[in-house]
């Protein structure tokens, strides 16, 4: 009776391992055939991405690429920038030349700039202007120099009033077309009159006689050529020397005087100008 139990025992033992030996074969089938299942699914999932990455690499750089360039950029030290260049020197502008004085028919004075101009005094006081005087054998006063008409070269300022129309030299008839194309072309603003001031400088500042009258100006023909005007007016000179009191040309010396004697006094004159700016 023990012995049969026993046997009974062992033979549900062995079942028990068949069994489980069963179970284990049936267990290790599951696995391989899930493995087997992964790797052709996994494989399958290659073989699409790989399709894929050939696909993009035939139409552009694949986008990994690029953004590893670009990582390799940020990683890579930035080069130091090229030195700027230095601009080009601006050229400095030539100054025009500007005109001289004896150019453009003008000399300073006192900080001012006068035209020059030709003139001519007359003399209209009642002493003659002396230049010398002398005594002959029989004490008789000569005079030797004399320049009651006196020609030099004054300063002069002027202002022109322009009116429009042809100048009184600009005579023309309407058949006449030369004369017409003239005035057309010289008569308006070519011409003009006005007041002017002349002076005749000394050494330093001193002026030695200044003069004021009326003068009219008439352009040449042409561009910048020049004017020619012509004024006339009164001048005073104030350092005339003249005979001095009680010493008459032509006659004898005071009693007592022993030479010719000068004074120096203002004398008033008839001023005729000429200059040549506009």
């Amino acid at each position: 009776m023990h012995q049969r139990h026993i046997w009974r025992g062992l033979a549900a033992a062995g079942l028990l391992t068949s069994t489980a030996m069963a179970a284990a074969q049936t267990s290790d089938q599951l696995a391989a055939q899930w493995r087997a299942a992964k790797r052709a699914e996994i494989q399958a999932q290659i073989a699409a991405l790989t399709k894929t990455l050939v696909e993009i690499g035939d139409r552009s750089t694949p986008p990994m690429a690029a953004e590893t360039a670009a990582v390799a950029s940020l990683n890579t030290p930035a080069a130091a920038p090229a030195p700027a260049a230095a601009p080009a020197p601006t050229p400095t502008p030539t100054p025009s030349p500007t005109p001289s004085p004896a150019a453009t028919g003008t000399k300073p004075f006192g900080g001012l700039a006068f035209g020059v101009g030709i003139s001519l005094t007359l003399d209209i006081g009642k002493k003659d202007r002396i230049g010398s005087a002398s005594l002959d054998a029989n004490k008789i006063v000569r005079v030797d120099d004399k320049n009651n008409s006196n020609a030099r070269v004054m300063l002069e300022s002027h202002y022109f009033f322009t009116p429009n129309g042809p100048g009184p030299f600009t005579l023309y008839n309407e058949s006449d077309t030369f004369l017409k194309g003239v005035r057309q072309r010289y008569g308006k603003k070519e011409w003009g009159f006005g007041p002017f001031i002349a002076l005749q400088p000394g050494s330093g500042e001193i002026i030695d006689a200044v003069g004021l009258g009326i003068m009219a100006g008439f352009r040449r023909p042409g561009a910048d050529s020049g004017s020619f005007n012509l004024g006339i007016g009164a001048v005073i000179d104030p350092n005339v020397r003249i005979l001095g009191d009680g010493i008459e040309a032509n006659r004898p010396l005071p009693a007592g005087e022993t030479e010719v004697r000068y004074r120096e006094t203002s004398q008033l004159g008839v001023l005729l100008l000429s200059s040549f700016t506009f």
